[in-house]
C-alpha cells in the first residue's frame, strides 16, 4: 500500500473520529495510541469503526474487531479488506 493510501485511510478515520467527538483529533503522531488514550470509550470506538466500515463500503468480522484497540490497528484491519 502507498503513502497515499495509507494518508487517505488516515483522512477517514480521522473523520470518524471526530465525527463521533469534534474534540478529539487524530494525526500521525497519534495512531499508536489505543482509542482510549485519546479520548474514546469503547462505544465511540465501535462507533468510529461502523463509520469508517460504511464510507469503505466493508465489514469488518467479530474477530478483527478484537484486535482493534488504536487507530493503527483499524487501519491494518481496514488494509486487508481493500487490497
Amino acid at each position: 500500500m502507498s503513502e497515499e493510501d495509507k494518508g487517505s485511510l488516515l483522512a477517514i478515520v480521522a473523520r470518524a473520529v471526530r465525527e463521533v467527538d469534534g474534540g478529539v483529533e487524530v494525526d500521525s503522531t497519534s495512531v499508536d495510541r489505543d482509542f482510549s488514550e485519546i479520548g474514546l470509550d469503547s462505544v465511540g470506538a465501535l462507533d468510529v469503526v461502523g463509520r469508517v466500515e460504511r464510507a469503505l463500503g466493508i465489514h469488518l468480522s467479530d474477530e478483527e474487531l478484537t484486535r482493534i484497540a488504536s487507530v493503527s490497528d483499524l487501519i491494518r484491519a481496514i488494509r486487508g479488506h481493500t487490497a
